[in-house]
């Protein structure tokens, strides 16, 4: 595993600056995308993030070795956040979070390469090993997304009465799924058949 959160990572198009080297207006941007309805809906904690706790949050990173964040933008322009929680360096394992900017939500094409681009950026450019991700139940398009990135299902439960899909991708089985055509129609004859498979 090698995070460096001093360092801009560029991947293609897509650039990962770390959350502690943001300039305020980009911290008040992913505030407001992260507040937003449509984002903070997907959230285990959907509650509404003040500024100062964001601020708080984002410095006590500088810190922490169990989680990184990061503004993803593409062609320069700002389109989403990952994020790294419960890192553990010596397992070789992190959770994954994402989401998108909340006018970019909708947006497929643009969704498979954003997923693939950000598991590309943790397995090969950070090397973790073993991704955990937890997803609702009903949000069916970001659960599609992860398992036709190569993750698989461990197991259903419940948190806050939402019911959530932990899923498990490693290296291994992402680089395989990806050395395979990732285009916008095999993600629907994937979905077709995960729908059926259901």
């Amino acid at each position: 595993m090698e995070i460096d959160r001093n360092k801009t990572y560029i991947i293609g198009d897509y650039t990962f600056t770390n959350y502690i080297c943001l300039h305020d207006s980009q911290i008040r941007q992913i505030l407001e995308w992260r507040n937003h309805d449509e984002v903070r809906r997907w959230m285990y904690k959907s509650d509404i993030i003040s500024y100062e706790s964001h601020i708080k949050y984002i410095e006590s990173l500088r810190a922490r070795e169990d989680a990184y964040y990061w503004l993803v933008s593409y062609q320069d322009e700002p389109v989403g956040a990952v994020y790294l929680a419960n890192v553990c360096h010596e397992a070789d394992t992190a959770e994954l979070g994402m989401f998108y900017r909340p006018d970019r939500v909708n947006h497929s094409p643009f969704g498979i390469d954003y997923v693939h681009t950000l598991y590309d950026f943790v397995v090969n450019h950070l090397h973790i090993g073993r991704i955990y991700g937890d997803i609702r139940k009903d949000n069916e398009n970001s659960l599609a997304l992860t398992l036709f990135m190569g993750a698989s299902v461990i197991k259903e439960e419940e948190v806050n009465r939402m019911k959530y899909i932990q899923t498990l991708t490693t290296a291994g089985s992402f680089n395989q799924r990806t050395s395979q055509q990732l285009s916008a129609k095999e993600y629907l004859k994937f979905v077709r058949k995960y729908l059926k498979n259901e």
